[in-house]
Formats: C-alpha cells, sequence, structure tokens
C-alpha cells in the first residue's frame, strides 16, 4: 500500500532526522518540504507508531493511505514514482499496489 505523511517540522533542522525516520520505513518520494509517500505493508497505525519513537518532539504529523482511487495534481517527479512502485511491486509485494 502507499501512505501519504504529512509533517509540520518544528525546526528547519529536523528536516534531517524525520527525513530518515520516514526513508527507514520503505520506498519513499519526498518532493515537498512536508510531504512524503511511502511504499510500505505497514498500517498507517503502525507507520505512525514507528514514527513516533523516533520523531517525537521533532515534528507533528499524519499519516493516511493513499486509496487505489485517488486524483492528484503531483509534480511529475512524484507521479512517475508512483508508477515505477506500482510496476515493481506488483509482483515482488502482492497487494502492496492496492
Amino acid at each position: 500500500m502507499y501512505l501519504l505523511v504529512m509533517c509540520e517540522l518544528n525546526s528547519p533542522a529536523a528536516l534531517a532526522p524525520v527525513r530518515e525516520a520516514i526513508e527507514a520505513q520503505g520506498p519513499t518520494c519526498h518532493f515537498f518540504e512536508s510531504f512524503f509517500l511511502v511504499a510500505t505493508d505497514k498500517s498507517p497505525r503502525d507507520l505512525q507508531r514507528a514514527l513516533h519513537l523516533r520523531i517525537d518532539g521533532q515534528a507533528a504529523f499524519h499519516v493516511s493511505q493513499l486509496a487505489h482511487e485517488h486524483t492528484s495534481y503531483l509534480p511529475q517527479e512524484a507521479l512517475d514514482w508512483l508508477a515505477t512502485q506500482r510496476r515493481e511491486n506488483q509482483d515482488s509485494h502482492p497487494g502492496l499496489g492496492e
């Protein structure tokens, strides 16, 4: 599945550890300062718990599942990342692209 993580950093210096914590959860696309897409088999709750342990106090954040039916006007980088992840994960991780 694909999870959307939105963050509000407490300071610009918090970006590096927050980004590192999110990227440790799976393949990640980061194209806005406070917006990440993560390909993972973790639920939004599991990802929230993992991030809370690593970035507590450095940022407020929200995690939600990107529904199969969605629409967006995103940078081409993000659209390409989603398309690549879907292609790569269809065989190696059944259900991840759903």
